[in-house]
């Protein structure tokens, strides 16, 4: 008989709690709201985005100085790249780190609010 120690099952089981930043599922969310704020494991704010698809939770954090220098070397000469390479660099999308590119590919909706969140905790 095959047996796992509660060691490895918990290790097993924490990839996907990191998909449901502080508990978030999509019944967290109030009827009609898409962004909510919570805390991540170090008490920071962070902001949790539901898409359209009633499913889908992008999670938006605080940034860094260390992620406007990965934006600008991202963005290069091309200043319209900028901010998209920032966003990138604070979101993720299902508990995935996600490239400016997938941002891009987004619905309109969830693009516009994902830009809210991240505008609300850093401007």
């Amino acid at each position: 008989m095959n047996t796992v120690d509660s060691n490895e099952a918990a290790k097993s089981v924490t990839p996907f709690l990191d998909l449901l930043p502080s508990g978030v599922l999509p019944e967290s969310f109030p009827d009609g709201e898409r962004i909510i704020d919570t805390k991540d494991a170090a008490g920071s704010l962070v902001k949790c985005v539901l898409f359209a698809d009633g499913k889908t939770i992008a999670r938006v954090r605080k940034g860094k100085g260390k992620d406007v220098e990965k934006a600008t070397i991202i963005a290069g000469k091309d200043q319209s790249k900028y901010m998209s390479a920032l966003m990138a660099a604070v979101v993720t999308i299902s508990g995935e780190p996600v490239i400016m590119e997938q941002l891009a590919d987004l619905d309109m909706s969830d693009y516009i609010q994902v830009q809210v969140a991240f505008s609300e905790l850093n401007f």
